[in-house]
């Protein structure tokens, strides 16, 4: 680890970061996630002055790459674990209120015969308006 980034553990997943919310409107709230060929990871952190604060994260095991090798394509069981762990990165990143976004996906994404519809799949949806 550089000497410029110092991680400390925040509250437990699902509880409100005590003292961070305020200062987290002013300097902003980082999440870093990683859909990966195996798992899929997030991380949310608040600067501090020393480093930043982990405020979240997150870590599922959605086996992504399962069959592509063999078939040019992502499996329908894998898109729909990919999915379901990405809504609930979704709702993290909203109930934390982070701006500030790494999103990084796995080769599998772009080359797979049906990545075009993975991705269609997971793009944000515009708001629904209630009538």
């Amino acid at each position: 680890m550089n000497d410029h980034v110092r991680l400390c553990d925040g509250p437990p997943a699902g509880e409100a970061p005590s003292g961070l919310v305020a200062a987290a409107a002013d300097t902003g709230v980082y999440a870093a996630l990683d859909l990966g060929t195996n798992n899929c990871r997030l991380l949310i952190a608040c600067p501090t002055g020393d480093g930043f604060r982990v405020v979240d994260s997150f870590s599922r095991i959605i086996r992504l790459g399962e069959g592509i090798a063999a078939t040019g394509s992502i499996s329908e069981a894998a898109i729909e674990r990919a999915i379901a762990a990405l809504a609930i990165c979704s709702d993290k990143i909203r109930y934390r209120k982070a701006r500030r976004l790494r999103l990084i996906a796995t080769e599998a994404c772009r080359a797979a015969g049906n990545a075009e519809s993975f991705r269609a799949r997971v793009a944000p949806r515009p708001a629904s308006s209630s009538r």
